[in-house]
Parts: structure tokens; sequence; C-alpha cells
């Protein structure tokens, strides 16, 4: 979505999470015009017509959830402890798919993540719409900054 539009070279951070966007995007259509009942136009994979959609396609959605590690164990969130603790939190992909007929749920939780991988692809195209200006401008940054380090 945002190649050619805000980016003309996409690194390649960005063109994988702009694949998370599709998928949220459908989701969002299916609930905003369909209050969340998954009909065939929300399974209908792209550049093909609604005729060739099959009834076993699926809605799919992609996003980051947040994984945390107290101690070596996974926990799961919301999550309190008064022990000091190690505490390691990485985002790893998380697959949700909804048949034909299905209703749309998501949780709070659902969508805290779903916010937080919107906020890491904003985050992610600024990047690379600065360098993209930055390189047009003639602007050097070091390479500390360009990292986002």
């Amino acid at each position: 979505m945002c190649d050619g539009l805000v980016i003309a070279k996409p690194s390649a951070a960005l063109k994988e999470k702009m694949e998370w966007l599709e998928g949220l995007y459908r989701v969002r259509n299916c609930l905003a015009h369909r209050l969340g009942m998954v009909q065939m136009i929300d399974v209908k994979p792209l550049g093909v017509s609604l005729d060739q959609t099959k009834d076993d396609d699926t809605l799919k959605a992609i996003w980051l959830r947040p994984r945390v590690l107290l101690d070596g164990k996974e926990v799961q969130l919301p999550y309190t402890t008064i022990e000091a603790a190690q505490v390691k939190v990485d985002f790893e992909p998380y697959v949700r798919e909804w048949k034909i007929g299905a209703q749309i749920d998501v949780s709070p939780l659902d969508c805290q993540a779903i916010a937080i991988s919107l906020s890491m692809l904003g985050q992610q195209l600024q990047t690379d719409f600065e360098g993209e200006m930055n390189a047009l401008l003639g602007i050097t940054t070091p390479a500390h900054a360009a990292s986002g380090k």
C-alpha cells in the first residue's frame, strides 16, 4: 500500500510490515460494514474476481503480539509481580483466520497488539521516508541515527 505512494523504494522491513496492513484493513471493513460477519467479499483474494472466490477461502490477518518472558518462562498478559525478575519482551507474528459465516472476535489484548503493530509500521514508514527525503536533499546522517539506535 505504501509502495510508490509515499515511499519510492520501501525497505525490506517496511515491506514486511505492510503485509499486515491488508489483512487488518479487511478485518476493519468487515467489522464496519458487516458487523463482523465474514462474507465472500471479505475472503476474496486480491486480483481474483468474486465469482472465483472459493467457499473455503478465509479472511486472514497478521499482527505482532508481545511475548513476555519472566526469568525465561513465558507469562500471559496482563501480569503483575512484586518480585525482582529478569524480563524479556519480544514480538512475534500472530495469525488469525475466519471462514465465511464466522463472526470476527478480537479481544482487548488483540486490539492492543494491533495498535502496537500499526505503531511499529508507522515508525518504519517514517524512517524510510526520512531516508528517502534526506537522500533526495543530499543530507547525510550518521550511521547510528539512520539505524534508529
